[in-house]
């Protein structure tokens, strides 16, 4: 069984570290600690050198976003 869990505020998640690779979620796959971007795609995200698994705002380098999230941010 899948659980998926709405977040409360969408937040960026990082793939990788290459460009375009930053993506906004607002929905979080309760299996293997995964989520769902914006633009259909599902990973893992990167644990950030805070410990942290979102970004604290958006992205600060353009590059780093996916093209088809930055569409749909807020």
């Amino acid at each position: 069984m899948i659980r998926i869990a709405k977040l409360q505020h969408m937040s960026w998640y990082l793939r990788s570290f290459k460009d375009h690779d930053t993506h906004h979620v607002a929905v979080l796959l309760l299996w293997q600690g995964a989520v769902a971007a914006d633009c259909g795609v599902e990973f893992r995200p990167i644990v950030l050198p805070t410990g942290r698994l979102a970004l604290r705002g958006g992205p600060a380098e353009p590059r780093q976003v996916c093209p088809t999230c930055v569409g749909g941010a807020r």
